[in-house]
């Protein structure tokens, strides 16, 4: 006769088997997905100590911003850039860094996508670092070998309120001595080993120089194939001795503006400003202004801010105060004239732009330089109420000359 084992030792034995099988497929299930996006998106990384920009924003959350510096790099190019903060990458043949990035787009890669990271700011997060050896972190999502990192640091005198150039930066030793580790060691049963779950990290010690002041790290990830992918890595450090003050407001900048009535009737009618946003940054909130003989009865899509004599502001809604370059928001509005077809006049909007750079007067072509085409720009308006009347006296005359030969040169 044949012992049959008991119905709950087989029920036991059975459970233990089901419970191995799900973990055995939860483990393959993992192992497909890494695999399917090892194929797609190889290595992926950026610095994590000392922290990068991208990655910082990251970690603090791009909804809620934690200083001025990133809140002005979202509203560059918004927050997806900030979620893709290991991606800020490149396949540039020969390893020619400089010819596929131009200077002032150094941190972020040359792309649209992150141009928030190329503001040339005193307040984004730095890290306090001292000269030395340091051992610094790459952590990366994805590894992939082969490859190579390279360091460098800005210039001694490297001025951080520019935007960071080639020419700013010399190299740093060790990033020869990248090596990489994690959390699972060599034994684990974790099937999360190897991938973003296991926290693997690429570890080099980096001979920092000395310095004053505020400094860039970049970090360059270089891997050997076909593609020539590499990963732009930007860290502040803060080695002390230099106060840069406050970094001030963000810089106003003109928006077009026009007018259209799209109603009349006796004695009033209905209108509508259009606001358009012509440069390359995007407005955060906007303030339109304009002389009216005309009692303005209702606003919408903005605030009636102020009503003096013949004079109107109006300021963006809460849901309207953003415009992308390219783009327009529309203001309505009712009122009473006595005189049909009775239009505004001086009509002027402009922007806060947290990204765009600071306003430069004299500087009439755009180009961040005051130099003898802004000054024929004034000369051919000279006597009229013109944009180059700096002192706002009605005639663009020799005391608005004076101020371009103030500003002559560089902007700041």
């Amino acid at each position: 006769m044949t012992n049959s084992p008991h119905p709950a030792t087989v029920f036991l034995r059975s459970q233990e088997k089901g419970t191995k099988m799900k973990k055995l497929i939860t483990c393959l299930s993992t192992l497909l997905v890494t695999v399917s996006t090892s194929l797609t998106a190889f290595g992926h990384g950026s610095m994590a100590d000392p922290i990068s920009r991208s990655y910082k924003i990251f970690l603090d959350n791009p909804e809620t911003p934690q200083t001025a510096a990133a809140s002005a790099a979202i509203a560059v190019a918004g927050t997806q850039a900030f979620y893709d903060w290991n991606e800020v990458t490149r396949n540039i043949p020969g390893y020619d860094y400089p010819a596929t990035i131009p200077d002032g787009q150094l941190p972020g890669a040359g792309r649209d996508k992150y141009a928030g990271l190329n503001l040339a700011r005193t307040d984004w997060f730095a890290t306090p670092t001292v000269a030395g050896p340091r051992v610094c972190r790459f952590f990366t999502t994805t590894p992939h070998d082969p490859s190579f990192f390279k360091a460098y640091i800005t210039r001694d005198g490297y001025d951080p309120r520019q935007p960071l150039r080639w020419a700013d930066l010399v190299p740093v030793a060790g990033g020869e001595t990248a090596t990489l580790a994690g959390s699972c060691g060599k034994n684990s049963t974790d099937c999360h080993c190897g991938t973003s779950g296991a926290g693997m990290s690429y570890y080099m010690t980096l001979q920092i120089p000395e310095r004053v002041g505020r400094h860039v790290l970049y970090v360059t990830w270089q891997r050997i194939d076909p593609n020539n992918e590499v990963f732009f890595s930007t860290s502040d450090l803060d080695f002390g001795g230099v106060d840069y003050g406050n970094p001030g407001a963000p810089p106003i900048i003109p928006a077009a503006v026009t007018f259209a009535f799209t109603n009349q009737w006796i004695g009033g009618g209905q209108g509508g400003f259009r606001i358009t946003n012509g440069s390359n940054y995007t407005i955060r909130g906007w303030k339109l202004e304009f002389d009216w003989t005309a009692s303005v009865d209702s606003v919408w899509s903005g605030v009636l801010q102020s009503h003096i004599g013949n004079h109107y502001v109006v300021t963006n809604a809460p849901y309207n105060e953003v415009i992308l370059p390219g783009e327009s928001v529309d203001v309505g509005c009712t009122a009473t004239y006595p005189i049909p077809g009775l239009l505004p006049t001086s009509i002027i909007a402009m922007g806060s732009a947290p990204g765009a750079p600071p306003e430069c007067i004299g500087d009439t072509d755009g180009n961040r330089v005051v130099d003898g085409a802004d000054l024929g720009s004034l000369l051919g308006s000279w006597g009229q109420d013109s944009e180059f009347d700096y002192n706002g006296d009605g005639t663009t005359d020799g005391a608005d000359m004076a101020v371009i030969l103030g500003a002559w040169g560089p902007c700041p």
